[in-house]
């Protein structure tokens, strides 16, 4: 049987807030981030999170609207850009039909970036 997305030829994308098998959310946010940067075993959970909650709910991807201010040197916007990148690995390794998305601002504005978002673009698009 068919979703009604994919019966209208519509592809149903999640958000970067998997949902664990206990109902718990697990958003992307700067605490989580600096976690992941002391213990890079939590990413790998996330992603778990994020893979059975794509796959047990038929979603086709999903995308990351992480919007948080984080500075160039900070971190945490690398262990944002391994999350995606590892994301996006685990999904492809099941089916290369998903998809992952990356919110990004209106405009690079470095060095400080918009709203002080200055991530690695050119990471997460090879991510």
């Amino acid at each position: 049987e068919m979703c009604n997305a994919h019966a209208h030829n519509s592809r149903a994308i999640t958000n970067d807030a998997p949902i664990d098998t206990n109902g718990k959310s697990h958003p992307v946010n700067l605490e989580l981030l600096g976690s992941m940067v002391d213990d890079p075993s939590l990413r790998t959970e996330w992603v778990k999170i994020a893979v059975n909650h794509i796959i047990t709910n038929f979603y086709d991807g999903l995308t990351f609207d992480f919007e948080s201010p984080l500075s160039v040197n900070d971190p945490r916007n690398d262990a944002y850009v391994m999350l995606v990148k590892e994301t996006n690995k685990a999904l492809k390794d099941i089916d290369e039909g998903f998809q992952i998305s990356v919110c990004a601002s209106w405009g690079p504005g470095l060095p400080l970036g918009i709203d002080g978002r200055a991530y690695d673009y050119k990471a997460l698009a090879d991510a």
